[in-house]
């Protein structure tokens, strides 16, 4: 049955011969469609297969259980644990990292765009890389397209329009904000109700909670209306006050069976993860080193401290660990 929307929809279907059921993503964007299915042969992802039904190219995937959004809601309605928390930011940072060593920028990370094998957060496994791009080099600057990804989760950078050397930062500011929502069973930022424009209904947010973007970005962005905007927005951080930690302090009050020292280090996590200037925004390698991971436990569900598997290739890495594979169908 399809479940979707209209350029492009998921279909359950079972394998005649084997009996299998597997995800079928139908695009009618065929140039679109192929691109995605020669990145993903790039990233050796071999249990790939497409075919052409009439006007629409499809392609076949594995099927999983459900989205991140619907495993949050049906197993962790009052937002995930520590110990799931964990888990779930290792198998993501890894997942960038390894992206990041091939040069491709996801472009849409958000909860639909993880999917889960089953109820262990160890399952997560990236999906949807329809909107990725793969990058020309290292220190190459990338100008973002502003329609990449949602409002709710797109980065301050990609917001402005402002042109980095680092463009996996925008992917980190996404994981950081997918990883409160597994906290928060909400969007950090949420979408515009009031008619406002959704971009800057978020970016407006986004200032009063961590603060405007420095000068330099603002000067140097193309979205000038907006970036003309940010100076009319409420900022607290600039009143010499910390929004973002009294949020932190109040949103991740309930988290049973830590330390006051593991909170906190978590709180810097997450601070890191979400700075306004993407050149100085944490990297994934550096992301899994972050003292809040050395606080046990720091494994699978069945208390392991590795997640180690397979990527598509002959190498298994466990530092830092690496997700099982990166299977891009949208449930």
């Amino acid at each position: 049955m399809p479940c979707g929307f209209k350029e492009r929809e998921v279909y359950q279907m079972r394998h005649k011969a084997t009996g299998r059921m597997r995800a079928v993503k139908c695009v009618s964007d065929l140039q679109g469609s192929r691109k995605e299915m020669n990145l993903l042969t790039f990233l050796n992802r071999g249990d790939v297969h497409g075919f052409v039904d009439q006007d629409r190219h499809c392609l076949v995937f594995d099927r999983l259980q459900c989205n991140l959004e619907k495993w949050v809601h049906a197993l962790h309605p009052g937002g995930v644990d520590l110990r799931v928390f964990k888990v779930l930011a290792t198998r993501m940072l890894a997942a960038f990292e390894y992206l990041g060593s091939k040069g491709i920028l996801h472009g849409d990370v958000k909860p639909n765009n993880f999917l889960m094998a089953s109820e262990d957060p160890g399952s997560l496994k990236v999906c949807d890389f329809g909107l990725s791009q793969k990058l020309p080099s290292e220190n190459t600057p990338l100008t973002y397209r502003r329609t990449m990804g949602i409002p709710s989760y797109r980065a301050p950078e990609v917001m402005l329009g402002y042109r980095t050397e680092y463009a996996m930062a925008a992917d980190v500011w996404a994981v950081g904000c997918v990883l409160l929502y597994g906290v928060l069973c909400r969007n950090l930022f949420p979408l515009a109700s009031d008619g406002r424009d959704a971009s800057e209904k978020v970016l407006s947010q986004m200032c009063s909670l961590v603060g405007r973007p420095p000068r330099h970005m603002l000067d140097g962005a193309q979205e000038r209306r907006l970036c003309d905007l940010v100076s009319t927005f409420h900022c607290p951080v600039a009143e010499n006050s910390d929004p973002l930690e009294s949020f932190l302090v109040k949103e991740l009050h309930d988290v049973r069976g830590h330390d006051r020292s593991e909170v906190t280090e978590l709180h810097e996590f997450i601070r890191e993860l979400m700075v306004l200037d993407p050149d100085k925004r944490m990297r994934p390698a550096e992301a899994v080193q972050h003292p809040f991971f050395h606080y046990p436990p720091c494994g699978t569900s069945d208390g392991s401290t590795e997640v180690s598997a397979d990527f598509g290739s002959e190498d298994h890495l466990s530092s830092p660990p690496m997700p099982s594979r990166v299977s891009p169908f949208h449930v």
